[in-house]
């Protein structure tokens, strides 16, 4: 009984980690959409992976 509850709980973590990770791809892949000016949306990657060092 217990093991059952530990792999639900587990599930349940991997599965809201996931869907969080897949949320901020998913609005970071509609905002590169929204940016029509490349240029912008390149130095904002190169920014933020500079900040990410």
């Amino acid at each position: 009984m217990a093991e059952k509850l530990v792999v639900q709980l587990g599930l349940e973590v991997l599965l809201n980690s996931v869907k969080r990770r897949f949320s901020i791809f998913l609005g970071f892949s509609a905002f590169l959409t929204k940016t029509s000016d490349l240029g912008a949306a390149i130095q904002l990657i190169q920014r933020t992976l500079h900040q990410g060092q």
